[in-house]
């Protein structure tokens, strides 16, 4: 993803939209709060927490790399960037062109693996983790129904108290 694309990718996050959720999936966290969201299209399969630290995650059933997770309140204190970095550089050896972005009490962070992009929003002061990984060998056109995808379930998440 070129900066201009993630630019266009980050105005598209914060222009008005007209979500229409079609079905909604929810969960209870260990902390007693419900999570509610909008799943995504046919072409993902949900896999439970994926034998991963992640609460949900749905697999794309053509492209077994491309996913997206729910990681929540997993002690990551992603409170800045600083912290950010320093915790998913332990997950991610090499990354590159890391970016930040903070608008209405939630941060975005995009950066390069070797393996694919990853979009990273944090939720509630990082209480919700919301994680797209998408690999480099994956054709343009399914790139971008993947961050269609992972868009409509971030613009939907609801968390509320049991």
């Amino acid at each position: 993803m070129s900066d201009y694309e993630l630019g266009l990718f980050i105005k598209k996050m914060f222009e008005p939209c007209e979500i229409r959720i079609d079905e909604t999936e929810r969960f209870e966290t260990l902390e007693g709060k419900i999570i509610s969201y909008s799943i995504p299209n046919e072409h993902y399969k949900n896999i439970g927490d994926g034998h991963t630290d992640s609460y949900m995650t749905y697999r794309n059933e053509d492209y077994d790399k491309l996913y997206i997770s729910f990681l929540i309140g997993d002690g990551t204190d992603c409170t800045d960037e600083v912290s950010i970095k320093n915790h998913y550089k332990k997950i991610y050896k090499q990354m590159s062109n890391i970016k930040f972005e903070s608008k209405c009490n939630k941060k975005y962070v995009h950066f390069l693996t070797e393996n694919g992009e990853v979009l990273l929003s944090f939720i509630d002061n990082g209480y919700v983790e919301f994680f797209m990984c998408i690999p480099y060998n994956i054709e343009r056109k399914v790139q971008k129904e993947s961050i269609e995808q992972y868009l409509k379930m971030l613009f939907s998440i609801k968390i509320e108290d049991k």
